[in-house]
């Protein structure tokens, strides 16, 4: 009989899905050697397979996400060393023009460097690589914090989003406390009136 299987939950490790796959790629083949041929490349090419796709999915996204940080902290390395050395270079000829002496070496290097520095900062390279730094740390702790949240579920132990979760609960159920106080204090107010009215 026909396999009738759909969704994700009813084939997780998508077999179902490739072989479908296989299926169209036998039809369109011409020859026996291009159907062997074109299964060889559906099955090439597996998708994230396992019980747990998000899962790896997630370690995928990791790996490129620490990558891509490790790029944008090199880049920003070898720009502010670079920097540094032109600073270098202006202050050594600086101060092998006129010989400062020893308590001036600080206030020229200052003079020197603070400029540049601004100079440096308003550079468009530099103001891509500093975003680019940015983005790149924000997109990696992203990751970085919805596995640990895969892992931590797996375990049964809150993850950030179930403490968010707990943390909503719990001010709902302050609250809902605080009008309950609210109510019953009304209503001992509202005893202590008729009380007093009943005593004059």
């Amino acid at each position: 009989g026909r396999m009738m299987v759909t969704g994700q939950d009813n084939d997780p490790f998508g077999i179902i899905e490739l072989l479908r796959k296989s299926t169209e790629a036998l039809n369109n083949a011409e020859t026996p050697d291009a159907g062997i041929q074109a299964l060889r490349e559906q099955w090439a090419e597996l998708p994230v397979l396992g019980p747990f796709p998000q899962r790896q999915q997630l370690l995928q996204d990791l790996t490129e996400h620490s990558t891509r940080y490790q790029q944008a902290v090199t880049q920003q390395l070898v720009a502010a060393q670079t920097f540094f050395n032109d600073c270098l270079s202006a202050f050594q000829v600086s101060i092998e023009e006129d010989k400062p002496d020893s308590h001036e070496l600080s206030a020229r290097w200052i003079a020197i460097a603070e400029p540049r520095y601004e100079a440096w900062l308003d550079q468009p390279e530099t103001q891509d690589r500093i975003a680019e730094l940015i983005n790149a740390w924000s997109a990696y702790t992203k990751t970085l914090r919805a596995l640990n949240d895969e892992i931590l579920e797996d375990l049964g132990m809150p993850s950030s989003r179930g403490l968010e979760d707990i943390a909503e609960e719990l001010q709902r159920l302050r609250r809902r406390y605080r009008e309950q106080i609210k109510e019953l204090r009304a209503d001992v107010d509202a005893l202590k009136a008729a009380q007093a009215a009943s005593d004059e």
